[in-house]
């Protein structure tokens, strides 16, 4: 087999032709007269008395330099060497496909193909703005870690953690498809400190309740029963309710106002059906007769169910006539987890009732507020001080023996 590298291009000086030069320690093609270099390489190889000229490499991306010409040319001879070479990997991809703003499109319709819940999508849609805007007109190939960098030094620190997760994912995809030759790791960011959890006594759930309209107080005792999820207990349905084996299932949320048929972990949740709640489901359910499928609704000129934001509103509205401005019906999750907490259960017990899938997380989160166990713990008078004199100092022995 037999190799060159060449170029279609003249000197756009002299007109003249490029040749085969050596410049410092590297090889190039360079016009003599002009020392200009073309911008266009192409490898030109005759195996066994069949030509093929080769513009690109397998990715896709055109020579603009010798040294990648001639990396491609090594590669070429090593696969027919080893009897793989294939002309058609090396043909000339179309372009536009890999501009960021038109991979970002394909990546984001692949997410929809997989599934992703609306809630996901929607974040996704909203870090492909930022990032089209950035990087629009750049090829995704020519994307480095510097060019990452630029992109998330100029994002607000409070998105820039979420959005670099983001970037790392669309690059790891195009390195899975194939598009990137090396996968890029984009530079750590550092999260911001999480506030701390705020929660609420039992006694402060009560006064805000008692400000919530009668029809409203069903689904909302039941979330602060149980600590679920706003769009769970939106979704909950007569098929999740058994009262024979006295349980409550759930098996569905409300993400971005869209009805998904699994919760957030995407695994079903089966909760004890305490007394209260017996009586308050069972009284629902002979005041709804089967005539719609929501556990918890409104009824009117039409029934209809509860959306998370409606659901805000009834709880925000009554805090704020209670004295509590600023409450968000998540905050009652926070609550019961901590309330728990402080009354002895630890977190694996709490954890398949809530449907928190990691634990470390959750007490990396939660562990922030026992105010009791942390007072418990200060207090606890140390092995050492229990073995000390009065002042605090240990107490001396008579240096004469007994024996």
């Amino acid at each position: 087999m037999k190799g060159h590298i060449r170029t279609g291009e003249k000197c756009p000086v002299c007109r003249g032709k490029f040749e085969l030069a050596t410049v410092g320690l590297d090889v190039d093609l360079v016009c003599p007269r002009c020392q200009t270099r073309p911008r266009r390489y192409y490898v030109d190889i005759n195996d066994q008395g069949e030509r093929t000229r080769i513009y690109s490499t397998k990715q896709g991306e055109v020579f603009t330099a010798f040294g990648a010409a001639r990396t491609t040319l090594d590669t070429i001879r090593l696969e027919i060497q080893e009897g793989y070479f294939d002309r058609t990997l090396y043909v000339k991809r179309d372009q536009k496909p890999l501009l960021v703003e038109n991979y970002c499109e394909f990546w984001y319709e692949s997410q929809k193909e997989d599934d992703k819940k609306p809630a996901t999508l929607r974040q996704t849609r909203m870090a492909i703005d930022r990032i089209v805007a950035h990087f629009k007109g750049r090829d995704i190939r020519r994307i480095r870690k510097r060019h990452c960098r630029e992109y998330l030094n100029k994002l607000p620190a409070s998105i820039r953690y979420n959005h670099r997760a983001k970037l790392q994912a669309l690059l790891n995809f195009a390195y899975d498809n194939e598009d990137l030759e090396n996968p890029i790791r984009v530079v750590k960011v550092k999260a911001q400190d999480r506030k701390s959890p705020i929660w609420l006594t039992p006694e402060q759930q009560e006064q805000i309740l008692s400000c919530v309209p009668d029809i409203d107080q069903s689904i909302i005792r039941f979330q602060i029963q149980y600590g679920c999820r706003t769009g769970e207990v939106c979704a909950l349905q007569w098929d999740c309710v058994d009262f024979r084996k006295g349980a409550v299932t759930i098996r569905r949320n409300f993400s971005s106002n869209v009805l998904v048929e699994s919760p957030k972990d995407n695994e079903w949740r089966p909760l004890p059906m305490v007394p209260d709640i017996r009586n308050m489901l069972k009284g629902l359910r002979k005041e709804r007769q089967d005539l719609v499928p929501w556990v918890f609704g409104k009824s009117g000129n039409k029934y209809y169910h509860y959306l998370p934001q409606s659901l805000q509103y009834v709880w925000a509205t009554a805090g704020k006539k209670a004295g509590y401005p600023g409450v968000h019906l998540h905050h009652n999750r926070h609550s019961f987890v901590l309330q728990r907490l402080e009354a002895g259960h630890t977190y694996e017990e709490i954890a398949p009732i809530t449907g928190h899938d990691d634990i470390k997380i959750m007490q990396k989160f939660y562990g922030k507020l026992q105010p009791q166990k942390l007072a418990r713990v200060v207090e606890m008078k140390s092995v050492r001080s229990l073995s000390v004199g009065g002042e605090g100092h240990p107490k001396k022995h008579n240096k004469t023996s007994n024996f």
